[in-house]
């Protein structure tokens, strides 16, 4: 009797494991929206605030086939995104904190276009990924806080839901606060998306 409780324990143990969850693409991006919080990692540094959201390439696919006109994309079939957000924080415009002219900001507005690019990469299993491109969003100063789109191209036999965590790294060249690292955990929990 014992050894039948100790197998079917086994047995129910490896399917939740294996057994991953499959949602349609309705489904996936309205799970997305309600949980996308749980993969988003912060870090106080001196006066800034770092935070970073995983965004898996997986919500792409599904916000994309939810129109019944459009199929996945095949360039995007692997990008992931990482939602990185700058808060200074006595709450003023990161964009213009601490500048005295408007060349200082828009200076400012090419480091986070194009120098941070090139020294930020996503570690995530045993890859390490070059950041590919970024969107700066712009608030003409109405927030205060400077929100950045990155993305990651990821290789194409990479499967996401084997990896618990990512972690992006940087380096802060405009507050000098050197290498940021900030791990975004809990990638394991999200489902899987059904293709039709």
């Amino acid at each position: 009797m014992r050894t039948i409780g100790i197998f079917a324990l086994i047995i129910v143990g490896f399917s939740a494991i294996s057994c991953q969850r499959s949602l349609s693409p309705e489904e996936y991006a309205d799970w997305w929206n309600e949980n996308k919080s749980k993969f988003v990692t912060s870090k106080e540094l001196a006066h800034l605030k770092v935070s970073a959201g995983f965004i898996p390439y997986t919500y792409y696919h599904a916000e994309t086939m939810r129109d019944a006109n459009l199929k996945t994309d095949e360039a995007l079939s692997k990008v992931v995104g990482v939602e990185l957000r700058f808060e200074i924080a006595e709450g003023r415009d990161l964009l213009s904190f601490k500048t005295s002219s408007e060349s200082e900001v828009n200076a400012r507005l090419n480091y986070f276009q194009k120098d941070l690019k090139s020294a930020t990469s996503l570690m995530i299993g045993d890859l390490t990924i070059s950041c590919m491109d970024i969107h700066v969003q712009r608030t003409s100063g109405v927030t205060p806080y400077t929100t950045l789109l990155l993305y990651f191209n990821m290789p194409e036999n990479f499967d996401m839901t084997n990896e618990n965590q990512a972690v992006l790294e940087f380096y802060d060249g405009l507050f000098n606060n050197g290498i940021v690292k900030l791990r975004m955990r809990n990638l394991d929990e999200i489902p899987r998306l059904k293709y039709t």
